[in-house]
């Protein structure tokens, strides 16, 4: 399979700054090896032949065909009217920060956590204030009574959900949400949700939005959503903010605005709208090749390195991988991944200190990849920590 020669997480002097070694198998960036849709590449090689790309609106369509997606998908009915065009993600997240928050206030999380986050808060001079998980008999809950010391400190305004959660894999249930939501609201702490991984859930899983729960104040809450990981669109295509309170919508839109970030992107506004028209069955086969690979690597671990285990996932292409009881320093063991190994993965650290011990491995890949890195993990394992 042909990849980009500018793709991040393949890129030998990338690799050798993180990990030591230019020859690694790349399993640590959060985008699949599978192309895109069929009808998105179309659609967007049917744009490419029109060679005219002027400046262009967003139409009215693209809220539609977004809303469409959710309600078909997750059966979740969001009003078009309380969409924004808007972009990445994170974008969406550090332009809300900064709207409904003030300088030197506390952003909750939950660690261990997509480091971004952090960097995010740090960067528009807001500080982190962590409510980390509980690892519960191999599964992650939330800490309620942290949460509610957190959420009851005036010093601290927004609540940054991950949902489902990266790297842990949950997929948080219509309770758990309701729960945070009702702390979080009782102490006037806006609530945003990053949904980013909502589509890629396992078969027996299902994705609960908070903006589907009943009886909650939708006007203390904002999405984050974009299309990019369903359909692996990450350089092309945009994004969408949620925003109930048509006040708070109004300042996101005039900061958009104020930034000149209100500008379509053809490539974008055709490929979303194509992925979410045909790109049902697309991505039930990525989830269902991405369950294979964590079956399998289950398997392996069971057979080969029962010191070694994976937190059992609900949704997302990302292993939450257990090292501790390798029992050893994770930065040594960093380093063997990588040049022994030939692996790259992200250390736990990098989500916070409650990953410590810990590696995210994205496992939307090929399967004859997969098995090679495992075998030279295994080797490496078997070589330097003989089991207890």
């Amino acid at each position: 399979m042909a990849f980009p020669s500018n793709s991040i997480k393949r890129d030998p002097e990338i690799l050798k700054k993180f990990f030591g070694s230019e020859r690694a198998l790349p399993f640590w960036v959060a985008d699949t090896d599978f192309p895109s849709p069929g009808p998105v590449l179309e659609a967007i090689q049917k744009r490419k032949d029109i060679g005219i790309f002027g400046y262009e609106v967003f139409p009215g369509s693209l809220k539609e065909s977004y809303c469409h997606w959710f309600h078909k998908r997750h059966g979740t009915l969001i009003d078009p009217g309380e969409v924004v065009n808007a972009k990445g993600v994170m974008t969406n997240i550090a332009m809300a920060i900064e709207l409904f928050s003030k300088p030197d206030e506390g952003v909750i999380i939950q660690p261990p956590v997509y480091m971004a986050f952090r960097q995010t808060i740090s960067n528009v001079n807001r500080r982190v204030a962590n409510n980390p998980l509980k690892l519960v008999n191999g599964r992650y809950e939330i800490d309620y009574e942290d949460l509610e010391i957190r959420a009851s400190d005036p010093n601290n305004s927004i609540f940054l959900l991950c949902s489902p959660h990266n790297p842990v894999g949950r997929a948080w249930s219509h309770d758990e949400l309701k729960r945070i939501i009702e702390i979080c609201h009782a102490h006037g702490v806006f609530v945003i949700s990053d949904e980013i991984h909502a589509d890629l859930i396992y078969h027996n899983q299902n994705f609960q939005s908070v903006y589907d729960l009943e009886g909650i104040d939708r006007t203390g809450l904002m999405i984050s959503y974009s299309p990019v990981k369903t359909f692996n669109l990450m350089s092309i295509s945009d994004g969408f903010a949620v925003i109930p309170d048509p006040a708070k919508r109004q300042q996101f839109e005039k900061y958009l605005e104020k930034l000149h970030l209100n500008q379509a992107n053809a490539f974008s506004v055709v490929a979303s709208e194509a992925a979410f028209e045909h790109g049902g069955d697309y991505v039930d086969e990525v989830m269902r090749k991405v369950e294979e690979n964590r079956d399998e690597v289950y398997q392996l671990l069971k057979r080969d390195v029962p010191f070694v285990h994976s937190v059992r996932q609900e949704g997302t292409y990302l292993l939450w991988l257990d090292f501790r009881g390798v029992g050893q320093d994770q930065k040594l063991l960093q380093q063997r991944l990588a040049e022994e190994a030939k692996v790259a993965m992200i250390p736990g650290k990098w989500f916070g200190e409650q990953g410590d011990g810990f590696f995210r491995m994205n496992i939307a890949c090929d399967k004859t990849m997969l098995q090679e890195a495992w075998a030279n993990i295994i080797n490496m394992l078997k070589l330097h920590y003989p089991a207890p």
